[in-house]
């Protein structure tokens, strides 16, 4: 019952998919794969790479809360 929209966004999508509301695993899975294509998306292709981009990747806002 957030009232973020990237929560909001992620909880409509999941009950679509899965017809259920997810739990707080799900959202954490979601945000942590978000965040590694982030990376590649942004130029990282090795594990180094995606550490030093994670590292500064700034606000991100997932469906978990805010991340920096």
């Amino acid at each position: 019952d957030s009232a973020r929209p990237a929560t909001r966004a992620f909880v409509e999508k999941f009950r679509r998919r899965f017809g259920r509301r997810p739990g707080l695993l799900e959202a954490q899975a979601h945000d942590a794969t978000a965040l590694v294509e982030l990376a590649v998306r942004r130029g990282a292709f090795t594990r180094a790479e995606i550490d030093l981009m994670l590292q500064n990747i700034g606000l991100f806002e997932g469906a978990g809360g805010n991340l920096e």
